[in-house]
């Protein structure tokens, strides 16, 4: 937290700090000592831009609506980038992030219209909240294998993307983050995912999608209105699937759930859907049936996956009771 808030007041820039810089040749402000680059002229006289070396902060909204820049070149040098940096320049078409960048603020490239190419390189841990937000250009990005969190809609609206490959170690996927792609077709979900938020791949032109045993918690429609999605596969370790998870997936025939599954909340279809097989393992059936009351004629029993029986399922742990005193609880 004291490194975020460190990070926050580097990128802050002050009419003083604007006055004292020191302005190249082509209209970019450094600060004096050259570590951090300050903002720049509202249009740049040039198409490529390389910052300094020996620049470690790219200040906040410092590119922010630029006009005519498409290739800005930012040294390994640089460890923080600030929020909105650059916001809105409707001409960048491509950006290289090095591995050595530390802090990212939120909505650093978010609605830069032109932007088609992204490469993160590998270090980058974290894709920041609203980063490549409504980026609608966007349709080649390199995800590095370091990646562990992508924030809240960090992808939202990207609608040229086609395919992505979410790394390894990525635990987290927040709410929305990939919400209203329109062309996403391919996901692909690795093991050791463990969070997928509310309406995160909602929206989408996928087809098939498998989850990864390795989910605890899947939020709110999280596949919201995916018309085209026709299979999923979710996969053994799986234990809750989230309410609405599948509203509005018009195409859905195929659903194939592991033994793990022991919860299901509400609404997990719609009405609209009209789902044709529920595949389930052996010995499962009176549990799915619990699970899926709405939905008993389309259970199908895969006999060569053997699940547990009721009696071989744990007994939830009963929470401890409350005590009262007086008026009072604790």
């Amino acid at each position: 937290m004291e490194k975020d808030l460190n990070s926050k007041q580097q990128t802050k820039v002050s009419f003083k700090d604007l006055k004292e810089g020191v302005k190249d040749e082509y209209g970019v402000i450094y600060s004096s000592d050259g570590k951090r680059m300050l903002g720049c002229e509202q249009k740049l006289e040039l198409e490529e831009y390389a910052i300094k070396d020996g620049t470690e902060v790219i200040c906040s909204v410092a590119f922010d609506s630029i006009v005519g820049l498409k290739r800005v070149k930012i040294p390994k040098s640089v460890k923080t980038i600030g929020e909105f940096a650059f916001y809105k320049s409707l001409d960048l078409e491509e950006i290289t992030i090095p591995g050595t960048v530390e802090h990212i603020g939120r909505s650093t490239f978010a609605r830069c219209e032109s932007l088609k190419k992204v490469v993160l390189e590998e270090g980058i841990k974290t894709i920041e909240k609203d980063m490549f937000a409504e980026c609608v250009s966007l349709s080649d990005i390199f995800l590095p294998s370091t990646l562990e969190r992508i924030e809240d809609s960090a992808f939202y609206v990207c609608r040229s993307l086609e395919s992505i490959e979410i790394p390894q170690k990525v635990s987290y996927i927040g709410e929305d983050v990939f919400r209203a792609c329109q062309d996403l077709k391919e996901i692909h979900l690795q093991k050791g995912l463990k969070n997928i938020g509310s309406f995160a791949f909602s929206y989408l032109a996928v087809e098939n999608i498998t989850i990864p045993g390795s989910v605890e918690k899947i939020g709110t429609c999280a596949f919201y209105h995916c018309k085209q999605l026709e299979e999923v596969t979710i996969e053994e370790g799986v234990e809750q699937l989230g309410e609405g998870m599948f509203e509005g997936c018009l195409s859905l025939k195929k659903l194939t759930l592991p033994d793990s599954v022991t919860s299901v909340k509400k609404g997990i279809f719609n009405n609209e859907v009209n789902i044709e097989h529920i595949v389930i393992p052996n010995g499962t059936k009176k549990r799915f049936e619990n699970l899926f009351p709405s939905h008993i004629g389309q259970l199908e029993i895969d006999e060569n996956v053997q699940g547990r029986s009721e009696e071989e399922l744990p007994i939830p742990e009963e929470k401890p009771k409350r005590r009262l005193f007086g008026i009072f609880k604790f």
